[in-house]
């Protein structure tokens, strides 16, 4: 199985802003963990990245664990009060989980297929 990932930023700041995104492909293993951003350091020569590693493999699905705590928008009653670290993906789903910001943030639409 693979899990597919599509990023993109997002500003509350300006409407006509043209999202920037990428497209990432990872082979599903159990244990690892992929970096799927990296940001440049911050003033304190910190890397800032957004990784997640998967927790569970099953026939129908995967479970990961963000390294940030994020948002599942995918559903209708997401609160950003809340947020979790743990999503699960079911094969042929997109699961679309953002940073739980107002002003401007990260998305992230994870899609499980086989091979």
């Amino acid at each position: 199985m693979k899990l597919y990932v599509e990023k993109s930023t997002w500003s509350g700041w300006d409407s006509e802003e043209i999202p920037a995104s990428a497209n990432y492909e990872f082979e599903v293993d159990y244990g690892t963990e992929y970096v799927v951003d990296e940001i440049e350091a911050d003033a304190k020569d910190e890397t800032k990245k957004f990784s997640f590693t998967i927790v569970e493999v099953r026939e129908n699905h995967v479970e990961i664990k963000t390294n940030v705590k994020m948002i599942d928008t995918s559903k209708s009653d997401s609160e950003i009060s809340e947020g979790d670290y743990y999503f699960e993906i079911k094969k042929g789903e997109t699961v679309t989980i953002t940073t739980p910001t107002l002003d401007e943030g990260d998305t992230y639409k994870f899609t499980l297929k086989e091979d």
